[in-house]
């Protein structure tokens, strides 16, 4: 619940995002399919949903539940990470079909890429050491309220 509450505070500010606590309501196991299906049925079959991944977890789509139905319900929008490719490869394409593979290569998003990872962050607030400047403030906050990571 609290990484729910740390993501909802920091996109609270912008409402080009929509939250959504489906996954963390939901009992048993969670498959992305699952969600998107639900939203879908929720918003209607016009919505368009934008599924933001890591390119680390582009390199294992093909691992996920219902891949080929997922990429036509959803449109898959890759950001850079340090240390892996953004490049699809022709496996993935013969899972979701080349149309697919086209909007994942269109949805690409390049971000100066941040030079800590949040086990890092993690680390740092056990050690007592500062995290300002790297994650958003409302976030940093959040974490302070709670004593999350916080030494024992």
């Amino acid at each position: 619940i609290h990484r729910y509450q740390m993501v909802k505070a920091a996109v609270n500010e912008n409402d080009k995002f929509e939250i959504s606590d489906l996954e963390i309501r939901r009992e048993g196991k969670s498959y992305t399919i699952d969600t998107v299906q639900e939203i879908l049925h929720h918003y209607g079959e016009d919505c368009e949903v934008f599924l933001i991944m890591g390119a680390d977890s582009l390199n294992e789509l093909e691992l996920w539940k219902n891949i080929k139905k997922l990429s036509q319900l959803c449109h898959f929008v890759i950001v850079n990470r340090p240390g892996y490719s953004t490049d699809t490869s022709d496996k993935l394409a013969e899972l979701i079909g080349n149309e697919n593979i086209l909007d994942i290569e269109r949805l690409r998003i390049e971000i100066e890429p941040v030079g800590v990872s949040s086990t890092e962050i993690r680390k740092r607030l056990k050690d007592g050491i500062e995290i300002k400047g790297l994650v958003p403030e409302c976030v940093e906050a959040y974490i302070e309220e709670y004593g999350l990571y916080s030494p024992a």
